[in-house]
């Protein structure tokens, strides 16, 4: 018989991760990457020689491979490809807080 689970909203923290929070920012962070270099139709060189990432690790963050880029270095990324970044900080609604990200 198939056993269903809740997600708890982390598939990282599901799973076990111990840097689980870390890890979703990172993809949420690479997915935003991958959705402005779609919605500017960008070639994987045109991102690097905007974002002076190579096309190789371009490559890896599209495809979801972000666990070795530093979430500074996404950011940073972001900001190259002319997208600006928004942090609010506010007390959780339980005991731990939580990453979320939004798209304007």
């Amino acid at each position: 018989m198939l056993k269903i689970t809740e997600s708890s909203g982390n598939v990282f923290s599901d799973l076990g991760f111990e840097n689980a929070d870390e890890l979703q920012a990172k993809s949420a962070l690479a997915r935003q990457i991958s959705i402005v270099i779609k919605e500017k139709k960008l070639r994987q060189r045109e991102a690097e020689e905007i974002t002076g990432v190579n096309q190789g690790d371009i490559s890896k963050i599209i495809n979801g491979h972000c666990d070795r880029f530093s979430i500074d270095r996404l950011f940073s990324m972001l900001l190259k490809l002319g997208q600006d970044i928004e942090i609010t900080v506010h007390p959780a609604q339980t005991g731990l807080g939580h990453i979320n990200f939004m798209r304007a």
